[in-house]
């Protein structure tokens, strides 16, 4: 829970000023290696989170969700779909997701989260 505290704090600093200087909607990568409804209940917890510091989806920030559906061999190449989608962010619920993103970037901030402490 701390971690997607941190990420909506980065998050909701960083998206009015990238939405202000692009003028288009900052897009959040979501990756998992559970099934789709799971990454879409969580975006949708962040996305009211994001709501009440006045930004809007679709205006302000969109998600690119890529679920692995339980096949973690899959992550590698969603998170490539990721990189390529051209994100600002990418979020991982787990620490296979995460090492998938780490592989195929090192330019794109990752916040783990729904995972236990990275760093021990």
């Amino acid at each position: 829970m701390k971690r997607f505290l941190y990420a909506l704090c980065v998050l909701s600093f960083t998206l009015p000023w990238w939405s202000a200087a692009f003028a288009e909607p900052v897009k959040i990568g979501f990756i998992s290696p559970a099934a789709p409804p799971a990454l879409a209940a969580m975006s949708d917890v962040l996305s009211e989170q994001l709501a009440t510091r006045g930004l809007v989806r679709d205006r302000d920030f969109t998600f690119e969700l890529r679920a692995a559906e339980g096949k973690p061999e899959r992550l590698p190449m969603l998170a490539k779909g990721l990189m390529d989608a051209h994100v600002a962010a990418i979020l991982a619920f787990s620490y296979p997701a995460a090492r998938a993103a780490k592989d195929v970037t090192s330019t794109i901030p990752i916040v783990i989260f729904g995972a236990g402490e990275p760093v021990e």
